[in-house]
């Protein structure tokens, strides 16, 4: 402390020394003292009398004292506009007087704001969660975790009419994946890949094997976006379920992922948007139908490529960037599959058209969709139904396949979704998927009934709850109905 008392006492000792020498000088003749300087201006000096003539080295005559002046009143207390910063040399130049008593203040320069940083390519967002779900269902279903459709209590590999219960613990729902910003070469262009896994395929319980959801790329200009790799399917756009994953394929809910090339139109218009979009995809990637036995997947064997349509309409209806928009649409597959055995060659058409309603209310949103098809097996309708065989023996007591037609099916689902707080989402639902023509032993109606509930007590880890019903009906003599109730506890942990 006591250094710093002395070093301010030089220091104005200085300063004060320094105005009295500035003083002494006095001040350039019309110099007016530097503004800002914080002191009053001295009173002009009063007019010198014209001084005698005097003789050659007579001694000069002596200057009388200045007149003492009344120092001016203090001017009131203002906070003076500061000047512009110049330098002693530059004061000088000019012709003004510097008060060296005064520190010439600071320039006041900008506060340097860091450079934005560049964007660099190709970023990465990685994600995914980390997931246990048991399930125990009374009848025995035709997936243990997808569930799909009860197995009659008569059906093969399903002996006696009791109940046939079963429980499965399973991580496979665990999933990661990555979104990549690979490179922004325009204004309105970005170019954008997205590879996802999980572990619902083959492998035991405690040796899953991966399976590819989603690997493609896309490039978006402006309202246009083009995409290549496999992803979901273009046509019936809404998902029924999903808490437990198991999203009633086969139940009243189409769709499925596979390989295509896709374009998307998706131009604005106020608070609404129109979205037109169409795509190739690979016909039979999801049953892999080989009816006629070649070792070659039918829909790969019709040597074309499937095609699908979907125009939708969305309306804002809140405020604010995250207000969801009512959805309504329609949209199409049209895809076939080729059999050639036993004097059959022909091409059997997979065809279905889908209607689709979303309406978010606050916290309720409401999604409904119907389809209307045939041979729907590979786009996860007809309760797994397609193709139906009429069966012959031929002499030699070998079988024979004598006729094949496609099953139509129609179907649909309606669920409700209520948001009352953050932490907790409810979900009810109920689905139809209803196949015509098939064989007796065949599946010739699956209703599904689902309630699932969903709570988040951390932003990072959700306990899920869900019920689900499933009434199977068969058809022939012999056959029994199924009903299966099916509970499921989940755990998530997204990252």
């Amino acid at each position: 402390m006591r250094s710093y008392v002395f070093t301010y006492a030089m220091l104005a000792t200085i300063f004060a020394a320094v105005s009295a020498a500035a003083q002494g000088t006095g001040t350039p003749p019309g110099a007016a003292p530097a503004a800002g300087s914080g002191t009053q201006p001295a009173a002009p000096a009063a007019p010198a009398a014209p001084a005698a003539a005097q003789p050659a080295g007579a001694p000069a005559a002596e200057a009388a004292p200045p007149a003492e002046s009344e120092p001016p009143e203090a001017a009131p207390e203002a906070r003076p506009e500061a000047p512009p910063a110049v330098s002693d040399a530059e004061a000088r130049t000019a012709g003004a007087s510097v008060d060296l008593a005064t520190p010439l203040p600071l320039a006041v320069t900008p506060p340097i704001s860091a450079p934005e940083a560049a964007k660099t390519y190709p970023s990465f967002k990685f994600y995914g969660h980390a997931r246990l779900d048991m399930t125990y269902a009374t009848q025995r279903m035709a997936h243990h975790q997808l569930g799909l459709w009860a197995q009659s209590p008569t059906a093969t590999g399903v002996a006696g009419p009791e109940d046939k219960p079963e429980l499965t613990i399973y991580p496979r729902w665990s999933r990661l994946g990555v979104d990549v910003l690979v490179a922004e070469p325009d204004e309105d262009v970005k170019i954008t890949a997205k590879v996802e896994i999980d572990f619902v395929n083959g492998g035991s319980e405690s040796r899953e094997v991966p399976r590819m959801r989603h690997a493609y790329g896309q490039i978006e200009f402006g309202d246009l976006a083009i995409l290549g790799g496999q992803t979901w399917d273009l046509f019936a756009p809404l998902i029924y379920g999903g808490m437990e994953q198991a999203i009633f394929w086969y139940g009243g809910n189409l769709g499925d992922r596979r390989p295509q090339l896709r374009a998307t139109l998706s131009p604005s218009f106020g608070d609404a948007r129109l979205v037109l979009a169409g795509a190739l995809a690979q016909s039979g990637p999801v049953d892999m139908a080989d009816v006629d036995g070649d070792s070659v997947n039918d829909g790969m064997a019709s040597a074309r490529p499937a095609m699908q349509g979907l125009a939708e309409l969305q309306i804002k209806l809140g405020a604010g960037e995250d207000a969801k928009p009512l959805r309504v649409g329609a949209s199409f597959h049209s895809g076939a599959k080729k059999i050639v055995v036993d004097g059959i060659d022909e091409e059997f058409p997979v065809l279905a058209g889908v209607a689709h309603l979303e309406v978010p209310v606050s916290i309720i949103t409401l999604r409904a969709e119907g389809f209307l098809g045939e041979n729907l097996d590979d786009l996860r309708g007809g309760v797994g139904q397609g193709i139906e065989t009429t069966m012959g023996v031929d002499a030699d007591g070998e079988a024979y396949i004598v006729d094949a037609k496609t099953i139509p099916a129609k179907g649909g689902f309606i669920q409700l979704q209520v948001d009352p707080i953050a932490w907790y989402s409810v979900q009810l639902g109920a689905g139809v998927d209803n196949p015509k023509g098939v064989n007796p032993g065949g599946r010739g109606l699956n209703q599904t009934v689902h309630f699932g509930n969903a709570f988040k007590p951390y932003e990072h880890l959700i306990i899920g709850a869900v019920y689900d019903y499933y009434h199977t009906t068969y058809v022939g003599e012999g056959w029994e109905d199924a009903n299966s109730h099916r509970l499921t506890a989940y755990t998530m942990v997204p990252f």
